[in-house]
């Protein structure tokens, strides 16, 4: 008996596999711990191929000299289809659409403080954008007139190397994500700047935190998010 309540208390805190579609306002994905299994997939709204593409969330970490994902998205013929990396040794941050990466330089990383970040690519232009704490980048080029097509693997916590997998504990996150939102398309400016300060904004059509169906697998935890 004792073993089972073991396994069962082993479930409950790990989440093996645990599926659930929910409302997340007010709470918040927590990573204790940098390894290279635990990880939270996210499961799409919709299924179409993407020609545009706005992700926002907000991270909170005390890790600075250590790389780290905050979004990882593959589909089966492309790895790092639209990844958003951090890495420690040039301070930078780096976006990977369809393979391609573009660093991001001089952006603000606040450790033990909420971080807002927003990255968008319009394939139309080829301009990708990323703003961190109402702070923006230049705009790049990248892969201007291409798409992100196939069925997505959607995951914070660890970046993906291979389709669903590749795992490496050195570019785990550890810390607290949540407000997780992406768009099939770029968000305006003064949409960008509301989801920074907090305001009223709208919800992502394609992930949207307020109704999001995820699975977790390994040692993560949701938690209410606590404001006093």
């Amino acid at each position: 008996m004792g073993n089972i309540y073991l396994v069962f208390l082993t479930l409950m805190c790990c989440g093996l596999a645990s599926q659930a579609s929910r409302d997340l306002s007010g709470k918040v994905f927590t990573f204790p711990e940098k390894g290279n299994t635990a990880h939270v997939r996210l499961a799409p709204l919709m299924s179409k191929i993407l020609f545009s593409v706005t992700v926002c969330l907000r991270f909170y970490s005390d890790v600075r000299k250590n790389d780290f994902v905050l979004f990882s998205m593959d589909v089966p013929t492309q790895s790092n289809s639209f990844t958003l990396f951090r890495q420690y040794a040039d301070n930078d941050y780096y976006l990977y659409v369809s393979g391609e990466y573009g660093a991001y330089h001089e952006l603000p990383f606040n450790t033990n403080q909420w971080n807002s970040i927003c990255a968008t690519w319009d394939a139309g232009t080829g301009l990708s954008q990323v703003t961190v704490n109402n702070v923006h980048s230049v705009k790049t080029a990248r892969h201007v007139g291409a798409s992100i097509a196939g069925a997505p693997i959607i995951m914070l916590g660890q970046d993906q190397d291979s389709y669903g997998g590749g795992f490496e504990a050195t570019q785990a996150f550890n810390g607290h994500i949540k407000d997780v939102h992406m768009w099939d398309h770029v968000i305006s400016a003064c949409e960008v700047k509301s989801y920074m300060q907090g305001l009223a904004h709208s919800s992502g059509n394609y992930l949207d935190w307020t109704r999001m169906e995820y699975s977790i697998h390994g040692y993560v935890l949701v938690e209410d998010y606590a404001t006093c």
